[in-house]
């Protein structure tokens, strides 16, 4: 999840957008708050000034603070006057289900400028505004959930209009509404991204303290392309069908911590078109990794947005939170893989968990905790269950270490890939928290 926290910048780890993140099969939104340590992977990467009026529809979500720049911890897309989407995960303090969701009274919606202000700086000309947020509406399917990927979408409802009158992208106003995309667009399809989140690459084996984040003050823009539904299978585990994968897969440019619940635009016939909400990815602009979005060609999150923007309460179809689930994308011939319980803490330097091979072959097991590869292992052995002890390198122990002085979890990620011997192939991931303990 590419969230932020409310830039003092100082990290969040969310989210994923946030960051946190469904490692090669799991990933993490992109938000933060302000002063919360809640950040997520989603910003803008390898990216450029955006035109004043390129992205009318972009706003930024803000938290109580007179300094915008700090103020900024994600991004959303005008709906219409009184309606914002944005990646739901911002609205929850630790970007997740479960956990105490932000009041609306604290929350601001900033439209019309590309430059986020601070005091002291040149103000704002008149066609800038600031509403503050009357209500919160996150997809209910994302409230049944105990992760923080699928259904990832939020609608805030503002106690005033952005705009009079009918403006539209393209002629030349600053606060305009942004169509929804009526079908998926293919593989292959120019997408741009836009976003106030850090600007600095994330390699995947990096932890969050070995980059310095630079946030950006001027509205970034990059472009990419809808990534296949197969390949981006084959990166996050927690792939599902109402996620849209796109970007660059050869890294170097993508969304990272502060760009949650931004806009994924594609080219439509009147102009651009919605195709998808900021959410989550592994690192940022991390190569093999393009950042997953909320697909809004998704019945169940376009249905919602158009029913929540006029007024209605979305009510989701039968059978509709299996569209959560992963795609299926292992073959049948390839190893089986199961964990045993997993550990709910973690004391020290080791982890220790249980998984069972069904047939004997090579195997790799990547930990992953916030987002970082803090230990790994190569091996081979035959089919049954065995134990896996991991031992943090020194990345994972500093982690472990401040997560216990604050008394947070960490969210922990286990990957396992395991080939037999005619070359089957298999990879199976768990995602879950675990708590540092004395």
């Amino acid at each position: 999840m590419r969230t932020s926290p409310s830039r003092g910048r100082s990290s969040v780890g969310r989210a994923l957008l946030l960051a946190l993140a469904l490692l090669a099969a799991a990933a993490a939104p992109a938000t933060a708050a302000p002063g919360e340590d809640a950040r997520a992977s989603t910003r803008i990467v390898g990216g450029a000034d955006a035109a004043p009026a390129e992205a009318p529809f972009q706003v930024a979500i803000l938290g109580p603070s007179d300094d915008d720049f700090e103020a900024q911890f994600c991004g959303g897309s005008i709906l219409d006057a009184t309606h914002v989407v944005t990646a739901a995960h911002c609205v929850f303090h630790e970007d997740r289900p479960g956990s105490p969701m932000r009041a609306a009274s604290t929350l601001r919606v900033l439209a019309g400028t590309t430059v986020l202000r601070s005091p002291g700086r040149p103000s704002y000309d008149d066609v800038v505004v600031v509403r503050p947020v009357a209500a919160i509406t996150p997809h209910p399917l994302y409230l049944a959930r105990a992760d923080a990927f699928a259904f990832d979408v939020a609608v805030l409802t503002l106690d005033a209009p952005l705009y009079a009158g009918e403006p539209r992208i393209g002629d030349g106003s600053r606060i305009a509404p942004v169509p929804l995309v009526s079908q998926d667009p293919p593989a292959g399809t120019a997408i741009r991204h836009y976003g106030w989140g850090d600007t600095e690459p994330h390699p995947v084996a990096e932890r969050e303290s070995d980059v310095t984040p630079r946030y950006a003050r001027d509205l970034q823009v990059f472009s990419g392309t809808v990534v296949d539904r197969a390949r981006c299978r084959a990166a996050y585990d927690m792939f599902s069908p109402v996620h849209l994968c796109s970007g660059v897969l050869g890294g170097g440019r993508g969304t990272c911590q502060g760009d949650s619940g931004g806009p994924g635009v594609v080219g439509g016939p009147a102009g651009p078109e919605l195709a998808g909400v900021v959410g989550s990815g592994i690192g940022c602009a991390a190569r093999g990794y393009p950042g997953v979005d909320a697909r809004v060609a998704s019945p169940v999150i376009g249905d919602f947005l158009r029913t929540t923007a006029a007024g209605g309460r979305y009510a989701p179809p039968p059978g509709a939170e299996a569209l959560g689930r992963s795609e299926p994308r292992v073959d049948e011939a390839a190893p089986a893989i199961a964990f045993g319980r997993l550990p709910r803490t973690i004391r020290g330097a080791t982890l220790v968990a249980r998984y069972r091979l069904g047939e004997g072959g090579r195997e790799r097991h990547q930990l992953f905790l916030g987002g970082v590869l803090v230990a790994s292992y190569r091996g081979a052995t035959a089919d049954g269950w065995f134990r896996m002890t991991f031992r943090l390198d020194a990345r994972g122990r500093e982690l472990v270490r401040r997560a216990r002085r604050r008394g947070r979890a960490l969210r922990a990620v286990w990957r396992v890939t395991a080939t037999d011997g005619a070359g089957n192939a298999a990879t199976a991931t768990r995602r879950w928290r675990v708590r540092p303990v004395r």
